[in-house]
């Protein structure tokens, strides 16, 4: 497994440096951040031309944790390559609390 991990925020841009070296390769990408910043800075257009074969995967936060600080305001990127492993995705929709396992089931 390779994994790189990245921050945006808005004094630094992306640190240590532009998103994408694992490219093509990379299977899966967590992305998490404030929702000012998913909004404001076409991180999922950044993120999907960095990373074009990989699921995408995150929610915004109330923090982000990164390595052993927490932050607030940034955007956190961790982008996975397994070497022997291929990586799936499926969604359902959840009508109601009450139905969730039924849409796991599915």
């Amino acid at each position: 497994m390779k994994t790189e991990q990245f921050r945006w925020t808005a004094q630094t841009g992306w640190a240590p440096q532009v998103p994408g070296g694992l490219g093509a390769s990379a299977q899966v990408v967590l992305l998490f951040g404030s929702v000012d910043l998913f909004r404001a800075n076409r991180c999922f257009d950044l993120v999907r031309d960095a990373y074009p074969n990989a699921h995408l995967f995150g929610c915004t936060t109330g923090g982000e944790i990164q390595g052993m600080r927490v932050m607030d305001d940034t955007l956190s990127l961790t982008a996975i390559t397994f070497e022997y492993m291929r990586v799936a995705a499926a969604h359902a929709p959840i009508e109601s609390v009450d139905r969730s396992l039924e849409a796991g089931e599915r």
